[in-house]
């Protein structure tokens, strides 16, 4: 019976090990121009537009109020062209955000001397029961203790 449930309990724990090193061995990038964000992205520019015009109005009666001609030319040469220019690049900087910590990520890694995929299959190889794999290997119990240990883990 403690070779059944052990054989059981194994074979989860291979089965989610071979998934949880198939998705840390796939790629994290993340498609921003997929249509699903572009849509999202068109109605937050619109609704950008449709904010800067009063911000706008508002940054001129501050300057009119204070009565400073150089607060009005930031307002109206800088602040809103550099929002336009900022709204329009932000996918872009986004991008290349990403791109750099997946970089970072990927040196990270990479120094460990072997990908987390690999590691993976070793433990899984290591659970899979003796009359499956054909070589020698740890006694049910130990099997089934180790099954649970990664079965359960959060």
């Amino acid at each position: 019976m403690l070779d059944a449930v052990s054989s059981w309990v194994t074979s989860g724990a291979v089965w989610l090990l071979g998934r949880v090193g198939a998705v840390l061995a796939s790629s994290t990038a993340v498609d921003l121009g997929a249509p699903w964000f572009t849509a999202h992205y068109a109605t937050m520019a619109a609704l950008a537009g449709v904010v800067i015009v009063p911000l706008l109005l508002l940054g001129v009666l501050q300057a009119l109020y204070r009565q400073s001609a150089s607060m009005l030319l930031r307002s109206v040469l800088v602040n809103v062209p550099l929002a336009v220019l900022l709204t329009a690049v932000a996918v872009t900087l986004v991008q290349l955000g990403l791109s750099v910590t997946d970089s970072m990520c990927a040196a990270v890694s990479g120094g460990s001397g072997s990908d987390a995929g690999h590691f993976m299959t070793a433990v899984a190889a290591a659970l899979t029961p003796v009359a499956a794999s054909g070589q020698p290997g740890a006694p049910s119990f130990v099997l089934f203790l180790g099954g649970i240990a990664v079965w359960r883990v959060p």
